[in-house]
Parts: structure tokens; sequence; C-alpha cells
């Protein structure tokens, strides 16, 4: 695990790695703190560092109380990965109960 700038961070390091965990701020709009995590810059840099068959996983939000944040994430995702998956886990300290992912 790393806390750090995660855009300074994937545009520098060599590192590899078999899963990319972005748990940022919920996306809502361009701007907004933690917004360059959801940018293709970004994205492209983690699909830069990820070994053979690894995954990128992106916390979306309550789907039921941002329904806008995973629609924006899987949009972003599809533009970059081939193959991209949503699911949701039940996260109770969260409005609404549920959590989505979005996956590639």
């Amino acid at each position: 695990m790393r806390v750090a700038d995660g855009l300074a961070y994937v545009r520098t390091t060599e590192e590899r790695f078999d899963v990319i965990f972005v748990d940022g701020p919920d996306q809502t709009e361009a701007g907004e703190a933690g917004s360059t995590l959801y940018t293709t810059e970004f994205c492209r840099n983690c699909a830069r560092l990820l070994n053979p068959g690894g995954m990128l996983l992106v916390q979306s939000d309550v789907p039921f109380h941002n329904p806008l944040s995973l629609a924006l994430t899987h949009s972003l995702l599809r533009e970059l990965f081939q193959t991209i998956q949503i699911y949701t886990a039940p996260v109770p300290a969260y409005l609404g109960g549920n959590m989505c992912f979005v996956y590639a």
C-alpha cells in the first residue's frame, strides 16, 4: 500500500504491479480534489505499470447515491482497456451500503 500523489507517482515509477487499487475521492467533475486520478494520463500510466494479466481497480462510490461517478469511471477506462467489469460490495459504513468498483 502506498499513500502519495498518485499522478506524480505513476508518471515516474518503474515498479510493476499485479493490482493497482485507486481509492480516491468520489469522481464528480474536473478540477475537484483528486480529479487527476480520473484522467486519461493517470489511467494510461497505470496500464503501463501493470504486469501481464494485471488489474486496475477504481472505487466508484455508491451507485444509488452518485451514479455519475460510476458512469464517468466506466467511460474513462473503456477508452484504455479491452475488458471492463463493474461489481458492488457491501460496505455498511457508506450511505446506501453498497460500494461500486470498476476494474479493467
